[in-house]
């Protein structure tokens, strides 16, 4: 639960498990998240969805497996 600007509780989204953030990413891959920036501006990597209510990079596993064979092919 989460509270509205008047103090009453309200029902807050559940985050989606489903759906990694970057910095998890980063964090799967061993690199860094300033380097996994860098591989999605320069085109080394595809951007993936974003989300819908904070525009975050949501990474899906299959994404993220796919990139753990790409980058470990390297």
């Amino acid at each position: 639960l989460g509270y509205d600007s008047t103090n009453h509780p309200v029902k807050t989204k559940r985050p989606d498990m489903d759906k990694l953030r970057s910095s998890q990413v980063a964090n799967i891959l061993g690199i860094a998240p300033k380097t996994l920036y860098r591989m999605l501006k320069d085109g080394r990597i595809s951007e993936p969805a974003r989300g819908e209510d904070n525009n975050y990079r949501e990474w899906t596993r299959e994404e993220v497996q796919a990139l753990v064979k790409e980058i470990g092919s390297r």
